[in-house]
């Protein structure tokens, strides 16, 4: 997602990955795979140096 602020002057960009259900869940032990690989991430640009 990608929304800018009240007053315009910065960019909050975040990340955010789906939660699997039970079924993926299932899927991803199996495989040995973590079942949420990116973590949330948040990150505030000023508008200028975009």
């Amino acid at each position: 997602m990608v929304l800018p602020d009240a007053d315009g002057t910065k960019v909050h960009h975040i990340r955010v990955a789906a939660e699997p259900d039970a079924e993926q869940k299932e899927i991803y032990e199996k495989l040995g795979i973590n079942p949420k690989p990116i973590e949330r991430k948040v990150f505030t640009i000023k508008k200028e140096h975009l």
